[in-house]
């Protein structure tokens, strides 16, 4: 019984918690900040950034890709800024 009790709680934390097991980690280095994205999305698509520095999530809009989806070029809302962030390397691991 405890067992199922513990798999029950940890499944319940789980689904309260998705967006920080797919988050997606940058740096920005014009501000020189770390940033999380939830997860990877289109030009055009507005989505929100958590910024380590000042410690906010920020709502932008994603303006290009390149590099293969490395580099990312977003407009910042609540700054007014546009940021360019080098993100990490995305491994989809498909079942070997």
């Amino acid at each position: 019984m405890k067992t199922f009790l513990s798999i029950l709680c940890l499944l319940s934390v789980l689904m309260l918690c998705p967006a920080h097991l797919c988050a997606w980690d940058g740096y920005d280095y014009d501000t020189g900040s770390y940033i999380e994205m939830e997860h990877p999305a289109k030009p055009g698509a507005d989505i929100e950034i958590y910024d380590y520095d000042d410690e906010a999530w920020h709502d932008v809009t994603i303006i290009s890709i390149n590099n293969h989806g490395i580099d990312i070029e977003v407009f910042d809302h609540d700054t007014g800024d546009y940021r360019t962030f080098e993100m990490e390397p995305l491994v989809i691991n498909r079942g070997t």
